[in-house]
């Protein structure tokens, strides 16, 4: 095995590889988000703080444009890639949203995507799919 960094001194809470192979998605315990190029290892971008309470789970769209992430302060996050920045969020107090859904207050405990939707389970056992592009 080969180390990727010796900069995170940090608790490694996710872990994910884009689907084209070239990236490595590290989320550490507080909540910052590094990506790294698989083929040298080197950091590619810090994409600094993804969430103010503790990132449970991350999902990334099957183009690789997208990221979904979070927390457990109930926030669900659209981030892109491509503009290097948050697109949208739903929050669990905002109860008339366009998705017509409620939100747990304690977040998600896990997600993956399915074509044209995020899919994502809660620690009751509330699976909810949510309408997305990708």
């Amino acid at each position: 095995s080969n180390s990727v960094s010796d900069d995170l001194n940090q608790e490694i809470e996710h872990l994910l590889i884009t689907p084209n192979n070239k990236s490595l998605l590290v989320v550490d315990a507080n909540s910052v988000m590094y990506q790294y190029k698989t083929d040298d290892r080197a950091l590619e971008i810090n994409h600094g703080e993804i969430h103010r309470g503790k990132t449970r789970a991350i999902s990334v769209t099957r183009d690789g444009m997208f990221l979904f992430s979070c927390c457990n302060l109930g926030g669900l996050r659209q981030f892109s890639f491509t503009q290097r920045k948050v697109l949208k969020t739903w929050s669990p107090f905002e109860r008339h949203d366009e998705t017509g859904h409620e939100l747990p207050l304690e977040g998600f405990n896990c997600m993956t995507m399915a074509p044209g939707r995020l899919i994502a389970g809660d620690s009751t056992g509330k699976i909810l799919e949510i309408s997305v592009l990708d």
